[in-house]
């Protein structure tokens, strides 16, 4: 069976459901302080927003579904998405002035049958001071 792979053009799947929920999970089994709505913008896909020791999170989940299998979503970041969470990170400043710091995160989830999957966490892709 081939892997499905759900990103930011099918944020509504099940398997994005899904994976959402376990990476909110995750984040707050990890001590995030995870926030109840996904924060939207015009500059890229709906993202987790978290709070990890003062810092603002802007996660970006991307899944992947295959049954039995080992899939997992690829987890290359062009020079597009870097440029794309840079413009998150500047846009959601924007938006909360009393933000002091933010960095952009990318996580990955496998689900790889009913009650199984693998998540990959990617840390500060992207800071709002421009270190990417």
């Amino acid at each position: 069976m081939a892997s499905k792979i759900f990103g930011a053009e099918n944020s509504t799947g099940a398997a994005q459901e899904q994976a959402i929920f376990l990476c909110r999970s995750y984040f707050v089994h990890r001590g995030l302080k995870v926030e109840d709505n996904m924060w939207h913008s015009s500059e890229a896909a709906p993202v987790i927003v978290a709070e990890d020791d003062g810092e603002t999170v802007l996660i970006d989940v991307r899944a992947a579904e295959a049954e039995g299998s080992e899939a997992v979503p690829e987890l290359h970041i062009s020079e597009h998405d870097i440029r794309t969470m840079r413009r998150a990170c500047l846009s959601y400043l924007l938006d909360h002035e009393d933000t002091d710091s933010i960095r952009h995160d990318v996580c990955a989830v496998s689900i790889v049958g009913k009650n199984h999957a693998r998540i990959r966490h990617l840390v500060a892709v992207c800071r709002w001071d421009g270190t990417c």
